[in-house]
């Protein structure tokens, strides 16, 4: 038994398979900008203000280190980064030491969640507000928190 299909109905078919290829290939761009540095890591960029940047995800340096940087540039311009996204490295990161920046104060819920920090995870000392399920099932053997006005600590943090 076979079955007909009118041309018509083979241009629409075509169309919407056309329409569902181009899409499905299309990420909505969720930073402002990467900012890249010459030891090999980069770091996605949300701008919060005219002076300052959330990192929404990043990659480590050639070491296997991830250091968060204090300042940031795109071209010319300059920003202090002071958060981390909510789920910015989730399920992502694998890194042998993970330094928290001075300037940073906030860091998102879910931020780290499920990374793998094989040694030590240093807190800067501006940091006040920790999201929830911020360290989730990290690996790191040391954690060094120097917070010294942390105001905010979420739930589940590092179990």
């Amino acid at each position: 038994m076979s079955q007909t299909i009118s041309l018509s109905a083979m241009k629409t078919r075509i169309a919407l398979f056309i329409l569902l290829l181009v899409c499905g290939s299309l990420r909505a761009q969720d930073y402002d900008f990467i900012y890249s540095r010459p030891d090999g890591s980069s770091f996605e960029c949300i701008i919060t203000s005219d002076s300052t940047v959330s990192l929404r995800g990043g990659s480590p340096d050639t070491l296997g280190n991830l250091i968060l940087p204090e300042v940031v540039n795109s071209g010319y311009n300059y920003f202090t980064v002071t958060a981390i996204a909510d789920s910015a490295w989730y399920t992502y990161c694998y890194c042998s030491y993970l330094l928290i920046s001075n300037t940073i104060k906030h860091i998102g819920d879910y931020a780290f969640y499920d990374c793998y920090v094989s040694d030590k995870i240093y807190f800067g000392t501006n940091l006040n507000y920790i999201g929830n399920h911020c360290f989730h099932y990290d690996r790191a053997s040391m954690v060094i928190f120097n917070a010294k006005n942390c105001q905010n600590i979420g739930e589940d943090v590092f179990t």
